[in-house]
């Protein structure tokens, strides 16, 4: 009778193992365990506990549009050309906090602003003010920044909290600075409710703290950028908040998650 139960409980196992672990997906949980084995071992967790929901997150990647998802950072890097088509002035929507003598100048993509707003109303009704300080920049506007940091700091200190040109991501146009661009915003009400609230309307704190090692980028708490609620959300479910890790993975994985897409 043992063996009977023995055998009975690794055939189980094997049909799990072989069985697909979401209706719109053709892939088995030993290959969705293998395809995420490069992750953190506390990611990985996250996956084993939901594999089924990790795929529901899967699929909305799938379908969210691929510009928002794009992987920019110190080895992957935006042409000189690079320009999003739809652009817009933000002190042209008055529910919109923009900092003082940069009213001309902050613009960000078309495709985020009714977040942005609905994030900034929500945020005043507490009496919170989100000031917008700094968005989007150009390949050639970045390489005057950085070149501007480099004569200050010299180019190894630069580096860690300034990009190169090409390397930034307020050349996508969808990330913002808030408030002071200090490390003491951390402190302030408008800081924390960021922290807190921000991924709810699809912005992804971009360089969390203690993860320079993995962004190349010190600690900066004001710098969000925009990928959509879905994909926010399931950064914050399965990827521990870390943007770098869930962008680096669709990065290296979307071909093969597309391929077994069934709806694809």
């Amino acid at each position: 009778m043992k063996k009977i139960i023995i055998a009975s409980l690794l055939s189980l196992a094997f049909y799990s193992c072989e069985s697909k672990v979401h209706k719109n997906f053709d892939i088995n949980e030993k290959e969705l365990i293998e395809a995420v084995s490069s992750l953190p071992q506390d990611i990985q967790e996250n996956v084993k506990a939901n594999p089924s929901g990790f795929l529901d997150g899967i699929e909305d990647l799938i379908n969210t549009s691929q510009d928002l998802l794009l992987l920019v950072d110190k080895k992957h890097n935006l042409g000189s050309d690079y320009a999003p088509e739809d652009l817009v002035l933000l002190s042209t929507y008055p529910e919109l906090f923009v900092r003082k003598g940069r009213e001309q100048m902050l613009m960000m993509r078309e495709i985020l602003i009714e977040n942005l707003i609905q994030m900034s109303k929500d945020a005043d009704k507490l009496g919170i003010e989100l000031e917008l300080s700094s968005c989007y920049r150009s390949y050639s506007t970045q390489q005057r920044t950085f070149n501007y940091w480099v004569s200050i700091d010299g180019e190894e200190i630069a580096s860690t909290y300034s990009a190169r040109p090409g390397a930034s991501q307020h050349q996508l146009g969808t990330a913002v600075d808030f408030g002071s661009i200090e490390p003491e915003y951390e402190f302030t009400p408008a800081g924390q409710w960021l922290y807190k609230n921000a991924w709810k309307y699809g912005f992804s704190l971009s360089y969390p703290k203690d993860m320079d090692a993995v962004t190349g980028y010190i600690y900066e708490i004001w710098h969000y950028r925009y990928i959509g609620r879905e994909a926010a959300a399931f950064e914050v479910a399965f990827f521990n908040r870390v943007q770098q890790y869930m962008l680096e993975f669709w990065h290296y994985n979307k071909d093969f998650f597309i391929e077994k897409y069934i709806g694809a």
